[in-house]
């Protein structure tokens, strides 16, 4: 069975289907006006640090941070961030670290998203590390919340 890695190279894509479900190497979020962006952490592996990288166009602002580019590392950062974010496209990806090495997109990683039907401002993003089969080494709740 091919991995994620595998087919998002094989089929230039950032989307790959296994078993049925959608696993993704990176999750876009289309943010209409200036919002706040408060992402909360439900679990993460404790064998190595988890990262969520977010990206933008135009800087995000985290406490006195402005930065188009931030990583929320599960043994740094709070539990939960809020976060001031502008109108356009906003996008979340994972890494991880292994003693001071930085990997992504490698193997069994991929990011499996969950729109929550009763509240279009809410998505959980689970995603695996690469390590073994697919797993829920980082699972986030993400609530937009429009100023």
């Amino acid at each position: 069975m091919s991995t994620p890695a595998e087919l998002w190279l094989q089929h230039q894509t950032d989307v790959a289907e296994l078993d049925g479900e959608l696993i993704h190497a990176v999750v876009g979020l289309e943010v209409d006006k200036p919002a706040t962006l408060t992402i909360s952490r439900a679990s993460a592996n404790p064998e190595r640090p988890q990262g969520l990288v977010l990206n933008s166009e135009e800087p995000l602002t985290i406490g006195d941070i402005t930065t188009p580019r931030l990583v929320l590392w599960s043994d740094t950062a709070l539990a939960e961030v809020s976060l001031a974010v502008p109108a356009g496209r906003i996008t979340f990806s994972h890494a991880w670290r292994d003693a001071d090495i930085v990997h992504a997109w490698t193997g069994w990683a991929g990011i499996v998203r969950h729109d929550d039907p009763d509240d279009p401002s809410h998505i959980r993003l689970t995603a695996s590390d690469g390590h073994g089969s697919v797993t829920a080494d980082l699972e986030v709740d993400i609530h937009l919340t429009t100023d």
